[in-house]
C-alpha cells in the first residue's frame, strides 16, 4: 500500500515537472529578464505639494509565466511594502500588472506597453486611504544595470509628477 501512495506522489511530482516546461513563459516576459535583480535608488515624492525624501528598493524576479517585484518604498521615514506580478495579455498585446500594496485594501490593476526603451503603465482607479487615484508609471532603461523610475498622478485631465529617481542594480 505504501509503495502505491509513494508511485502516485512520484507520478504527480513527474507530471507537475513536465506540465511546467511545456508551458513557457511568453516572449514578452521573457524578455524582462534584464530587470531580475535587486535595484535601489532616492529621491523625492511628491504628493499634494508636499515633498519628501524617499528610497526605493525593488527586488525583481522571473516567476513561471510572471515577473515578480518585492518593492519598498520608505517616505518620510515611512516604509510601504508592494508585491506585484507582470504577465502578458497576448489577446490585448500588452501587459498586465496586479500590485498589492500595504496602503491599499484592494488591489492596483495596470496596464502597459514597450514605448522604446520605456516600460509605461497607466493604472485603473484605485483606492489609496480613502482617495481613488490614478497611477501612470515609467520605467525607462539606461542599462542593463540602471534605469530611471518616474511615478505621476492623474490629476483632472494632466499628469502630476509624484516621484523620479534613478535606481542601481546591485546584484
Amino acid at each position: 500500500m505504501l509503495n502505491r501512495k509513494l508511485l502516485g506522489v512520484a507520478l504527480v511530482a513527474a507530471a507537475s515537472v513536465s506540465l511546467a516546461q511545456s508551458f513557457p513563459a511568453p516572449k514578452e516576459v521573457t524578455n524582462l529578464k534584464w530587470m531580475e535583480g535587486t535595484w535601489t535608488g532616492a529621491g523625492k515624492f511628491t504628493m499634494m505639494g508636499e515633498s519628501q525624501d524617499c528610497t526605493v528598493s525593488l527586488k525583481n524576479k522571473l516567476d513561471g509565466m510572471f515577473l515578480f517585484s518585492d518593492m519598498t518604498t520608505t517616505v518620510g521615514g515611512v516604509p510601504m511594502t508592494e508585491k506585484s506580478y507582470i504577465g502578458w495579455n497576448a489577446a490585448k498585446k500588452q501587459y498586465d500588472m496586479w500590485a498589492f500594496a500595504s496602503f491599499s485594501t484592494s488591489p492596483r490593476i495596470e496596464h502597459g506597453k514597450m514605448e522604446g526603451n520605456a516600460m509605461v503603465f497607466e493604472s485603473e482607479p484605485w483606492d489609496v486611504m480613502g482617495m481613488t487615484m490614478i497611477s501612470r508609471s515609467t520605467m525607462t532603461k539606461k542599462s542593463d544595470t540602471e534605469v530611471v523610475f518616474k511615478l505621476e498622478f492623474k490629476e483632472g485631465d494632466k499628469w502630476g509628477p509624484a516621484m523620479e529617481l534613478t535606481l542601481k542594480k546591485s546584484k
